[in-house]
């Protein structure tokens, strides 16, 4: 197994500018250092993008958002590879839909957990805001006119959701989509996972951490998961099925003058992708104790 990182500086999903900073300060945190020590490891290096600040807001951003979206996916099935767990630093949340229609046009099958205080299932007719990246899981469910459908709502699980509009609040129990507060994350962790199919793609979004233990975000909201329990939670989805994919966004380094936020995701980050290690270590050995045991297969008369 491989590990392939690429950063996605966007900020097309919500235009501010120090969005686009997030994927160098990771590395500045050595996130490349940390994953490089769990297996063989690639960066790939950052995706230009053109500055949302730069783009009307409006139709025309979501347009852009969903234009790079595309190139994203088809530079991530060109690049990709089975065995690999693929790595985005972003950007903002919208960082996330061009990851998800990447692993579609590989052919995976997958379920999406999706760590984050918000649920971003808005379409442009519900959203109090209009900013993209909150709109991200309704756009691959195709509940927008611009986007057709890639996943089904019921293979989506938001964990640590504290901050759900009215409109998607609607959506979200029309289409069954698995929605946990952050209590309901925590007490049910192992009934969840043992409703995930066997692949994830697995997106953590910074602000589903409690803004005491990370500050630097655009959209906190109080009662968040804390470093250990983000780090556990990540621990047990990689622990127990396939990691495809994992995303860090929304991750704003201007606002981290000590760092503390971003070696928290950074954490989670490699938590998440040592587990999954440390899974399929242990799948290829019992794997080979189980030849072993069987032995040889008999000779033909």
């Amino acid at each position: 197994m491989a590990i392939k990182m690429v950063g996605y500086p966007t900020n097309l999903g919500l235009p501010v500018p120090q969005q686009r900073r997030a994927p160098a300060a990771f590395r500045s945190l050595q996130a490349a250092a940390r994953l490089a020590a769990l297996a063989p490891f690639q960066d790939l290096g950052d995706l230009p993008l053109p500055a949302g600040e730069t783009i009307p807001f409006g139709p025309d951003l979501l347009r852009e958002v969903l234009v790079q979206a595309q190139r994203q996916a088809d530079w991530l099935r060109q690049h990709y590879h089975p065995s690999d767990l693929w790595v985005t630093l972003g950007g903002d949340h919208s960082t996330s839909l061009g990851t998800a229609l990447g692993l579609h046009l590989t052919g995976q099958d997958f379920d999406i957990v999706w760590i984050d205080a918000h649920a971003d299932f808005n379409t442009p007719d519900t959203s109090p805001t209009g900013n993209p990246h909150g709109m991200v899981l309704a756009l691959l469910c195709g509940l927008a006119a611009q986007q057709p459908p890639t996943v089904n709502p019921r293979h989506i699980h938001i964990l640590g959701a504290r901050d759900v509009d009215p409109g998607e609040r609607e959506l979200l129990d029309r289409h069954g989509v698995h929605v946990y507060t952050v209590a309901e994350s925590l007490a049910n962790i192992d009934a969840i996972t043992a409703r995930l199919r066997p692949n994830v793609f697995l997106s953590f979004d910074t602000d589903s951490m409690d803004p005491a233990e990370a500050p630097a975000v655009q959209t906190p909201v109080p009662g968040g998961f804390t470093r250990e329990q983000a780090r556990s939670l990540a621990a047990l989805v990689g622990a127990r099925r396939t990691l495809l994919a994992v995303d860090v966004v929304e991750y704003y380094p201007d606002l981290d003058t000590d760092g503390q936020t971003g070696r928290a995701v950074t954490d989670v980050l490699a938590t998440a992708a040592g587990t999954q290690i440390g899974r399929l270590h242990s799948l290829a050995l019992a794997r080979s104790v189980a030849g072993s045991v069987a032995g040889p297969a008999p000779e033909s008369q």
